[in-house]
């Protein structure tokens, strides 16, 4: 089942780095379908930037963006995504940690960002936990490891080797 079943028409933004991917996805008559009556807005752009809309939201799910990011790219989303979101609004993102994770991710060999300068795909970009926690702090926004979600994704769908993390706005000091 597609996440976009469970929305209601009109309800759904997407940003995609990159667009030949997703059209790539509409290659597939069932996706095409899915889209016509779901009527999603798409952007395509490397800043994560949504704020064209005039929308705030609620919830953000980014799965597999921040895990081919050039490192440049992850205090981009975490501001621009950080932008848009409502409050209480959540996002939950994937990435892949330096540190590996008890699933599988083996991390990195110096446990260090990969410092990726370009966008890396089919290969895999890495932070660090710190990284993550500092990037969110800078974009005013709170970080929570779950590996609660990884376990369930690799149950799911083996091979999701994921590290996710949680983001909210900061609360006011």
């Amino acid at each position: 089942m597609h996440l976009m079943e469970r929305l209601e028409p009109g309800h759904y933004v997407g940003i995609d780095p990159n667009e030949w991917l997703r059209e790539a996805a509409f290659r597939r008559s069932e996706i095409r379908t899915l889209v016509g009556a779901k009527q999603p807005v798409f952007l395509s752009n490397y800043e994560f930037d949504a704020s064209s809309t005039g929308r705030k939201f609620d919830f953000v799910l980014s799965h597999s963006i921040l895990s081919h990011a050039a490192h440049h790219q992850l205090p981009l989303f975490l501001k621009n995504v950080g932008a848009v979101l409502s409050e209480p609004g959540q996002i939950f993102a994937s990435l892949y940690l330096a540190e590996g994770n008890p699933h599988g991710n083996v991390g990195t060999k110096d446990r260090k960002d990969s410092m990726d300068t370009e966008w890396v795909y089919p290969g895999v970009s890495f932070f660090t936990h710190d990284t993550v926690q500092q990037e969110a702090a800078k974009a005013g926004l709170t970080a929570v490891h779950r590996p609660d979600l990884t376990e369930w994704f690799v149950k799911v769908r083996p091979g999701e080797l994921h590290d996710w993390f949680q983001f909210q706005l900061r609360p006011p000091a």
